[in-house]
C-alpha cells in the first residue's frame, strides 16, 4: 500500500478523511484570494488560502491571549506524617482583563478599543463586579459607559461596578 498522495500533507496509507482519492481535489494553496488587501490582518490580494488560514488562526490566537483573564496561582503542599493537607494561593490576589472599550454607543459591538489591563478579584466577569485599574484593587475603573470581553459587553456603572449585560 502506498502513502496516499491525494491529501496533501497527510502521508497516511488511509484517505485521511478526503473524499474517494480518485476525485478532483484542489490544495488550499491552489486557490487564491482576489479582494482587496485586508489591512486589519494583513491578508493581501494574490495569497493563497493556506497562507491566509494560517494569518486568521494566529489572530484568533491572539485575540484569545488577548481577552483569557490571568488570574493568581494556587498551590497544594501535603503532608504524610500528619495527613494533613493545605492550599494556598500564591502570587497576586487578583485576575487581569484586557478588554476593548466601547467608543461607538451607536454600535456597541464592533466599536471596540483595547484598554489598558483592568483587574478583578474574581475569575468570572459577571453583573456586579467591581473592575480596578490597579494591581491592588483600590482604584476603581472610570472610563467608558460601555466595556466588552469581545462576547459581552456590559454597562460600567460608578466605583466600576459592572451591570447591565448583553450579549455581542
Amino acid at each position: 500500500m502506498s502513502n496516499n498522495t491525494t491529501c496533501l500533507g497527510c502521508g497516511s496509507l488511509e484517505t485521511c478523511g478526503c473524499n474517494d482519492p480518485g476525485s478532483d481535489l484542489i490544495s488550499t494553496s491552489e486557490v487564491v484570494y482576489t479582494g482587496p488587501n485586508l489591512p486589519g490582518t494583513g491578508i493581501q490580494t494574490c495569497q493563497n488560502l493556506t497562507e491566509i488560514l494560517q494569518i486568521i488562526d494566529a489572530e484568533i490566537l491572539a485575540i484569545k491571549q488577548i481577552i483569557t483573564p490571568v488570574g493568581p496561582t494556587t498551590s497544594t503542599t501535603s503532608t504524610s506524617s500528619t495527613s494533613t493537607t493545605t492550599t494556598s494561593t500564591t502570587g497576586a490576589g487578583y485576575y487581569s482583563w484586557y478588554l476593548g472599550g466601547l467608543v461607538n454607543l451607536s454600535s456597541p459591538c464592533t466599536s471596540a478599543v483595547l484598554l489598558p489591563v483592568l483587574y478583578t478579584s474574581v475569575p468570572v466577569l459577571a453583573n456586579g463586579v467591581v473592575l480596578y485599574t490597579n494591581t491592588g484593587l483600590t482604584i476603581p475603573y472610570n472610563g467608558y459607559i460601555y466595556i466588552t470581553n469581545l462576547s459581552t459587553r456590559w454597562i460600567v456603572a460608578s466605583g466600576g461596578v459592572l451591570s447591565a449585560a448583553n450579549s455581542c
